[in-house]
């Protein structure tokens, strides 16, 4: 019998030993996988900016129908006023990567003629506003929205209520602007 429970126990411990060896994939094999997942990251960006832009565009369900409408109320009165554009990107992690939310930020400003757009990653943590020339060299640079990302947008973030922030970061930058302008 204890011939019987060692032998069993050697081939458990065996099996336990051979089966815990780890195996790393090729390099080749690694990159050919982050390709793919930016082709598709890239892929699913241009397909829904090809529905069009909005001025809410909530990719990671960030915001309830009502907050939307808020915060495209907000938009909508100052592009009114002053004819400037601004834009909000909430990315879902198939959008971007923890690099990208910069450069894909900046993509689709630049593409599609937005003075002021913002783009933040909540799974991430991730934010970053770019202001084409008009508005950075004039009204708001770069300094400044720094400081509106850092008091008015990520305090409200890192409690959860992704509404209140980004609404208390535009009603910023919409009052920046304006007092900017004035001068």
């Amino acid at each position: 019998m204890r011939k019987l429970n060692f032998a069993f126990l050697f081939i458990v411990f065996s099996c336990a030993c051979t089966q815990s060896q780890t195996q790393y994939l090729p390099e080749s094999t690694v990159l050919k996988i982050m390709e793919a997942k930016y082709d598709t990251l890239r892929t699913l960006l241009k397909d829904s900016l090809a529905q069009g832009i909005k001025n809410i565009n909530d990719y990671s369900n960030a915001f309830s129908a009502e907050e939307k409408f808020r915060l495209d109320s907000l938009i909508e009165d100052f592009k009114k006023q002053k004819g400037l554009r601004i834009v909000v990107f909430s990315f879902d992690s198939l959008m971007t990567s923890m690099d990208s939310v910069y450069e894909v930020t900046q993509i689709a400003g630049t593409k599609n003629r937005i003075n002021t757009t913002i783009g933040f990653s909540l799974t991430y943590r991730a934010i970053y506003i770019w202001n084409d020339s008009l508005i950075n060299n004039s009204v708001l640079n770069q300094h400044e929205t720094k400081t509106i990302i850092d008091e008015k947008f990520i305090p409200p973030f890192r409690k959860g209520d992704y509404f209140k922030g980004t609404f208390e970061g535009i009603a910023a930058i919409i009052q920046r602007i304006s007092i900017n302008s004035r001068n």
